[in-house]
């Protein structure tokens, strides 16, 4: 598959959370090896450099929620047996 230059979870370049425009790449699905396949699946959104941070760090809470809509945005276009297919762990 080819490298996609856009999100299937979002259109604009905003904040995918709090709708800022002061915005940083977020790979909904964590991990070195899954950030190719984010960007190759368009899975990934915008976020506030201060959201990506709690991301990452207190607020594990919000990685889990946007694996969940990485994973039904994806799903809906490809299906379920593509998902794990390509990244092998179910997040629903």
């Amino acid at each position: 598959m080819k490298q996609r230059t856009d999100s299937i979870l979002q259109t604009e370049k905003k904040c995918f959370i709090t709708g800022s425009y002061n915005v940083c790449l977020h790979h909904c699905i964590c991990g070195t090896a899954n950030r190719k396949k984010c960007d190759e699946w368009g899975l990934w959104v915008w976020l506030n450099p201060e959201v990506h941070h709690a991301l990452h760090t207190v607020k594990p809470s919000l990685r889990y929620a946007l694996q969940r809509k990485a994973q039904e945005a994806f799903e809906k276009l490809y299906g379920h047996e593509k998902f794990m297919e390509v990244f092998h762990k179910n997040y629903l």
